[in-house]
């Protein structure tokens, strides 16, 4: 008796899926058939290139500020690169040209040599003060 009942589940079960497969393939079926309810989008040439002209307009503008201010950047750095070149030259010169020495200065003698007939130098006296 339990195959009976097996057997009638599955027939059962069988006439379901072939119904929901033929459900399935009418609204299918109906679907590709109905005419489309959207309606196309209408499309303004006119409008489209006034558009296209004022963005073109509008980058033209900013394509226009921003090459003045990079310009003006090049400008400013052209002239600090000027300016540093006549430092560098103003110190080259600086460095070239001798140094006057101090006032006062006395140039060291050139050293003698030494005979054993002279006697040698007495020290210099002691220039710290007298406790």
């Amino acid at each position: 008796m339990l195959f009976y009942l097996l057997l009638a589940l599955q027939v059962v079960g069988f006439i379901i899926l072939v119904y929901l497969m033929i459900h399935l393939f009418l609204v299918l079926r109906r679907a590709s058939t109905a005419p489309a309810a959207e309606p196309e989008p209408r499309v303004d040439v006119g409008q489209i290139e006034s558009e296209l002209r004022r963005t073109a307009d509008q980058l033209g503008q900013e394509l226009a500020t921003r090459s003045a201010a990079l310009q003006r950047q090049i400008e400013d750095a052209e002239r600090r690169g000027e300016r540093l070149q006549m430092q560098i030259a103003q110190a080259e010169e600086r460095v070239r040209t001798p140094r006057p020495g101090p006032a006062g200065a006395v140039t060291p003698e050139p050293r003698r040599q030494s005979t054993a007939a002279e006697p040698p130098r007495a020290a210099a006296p002691e220039t710290r003060p007298a406790p």
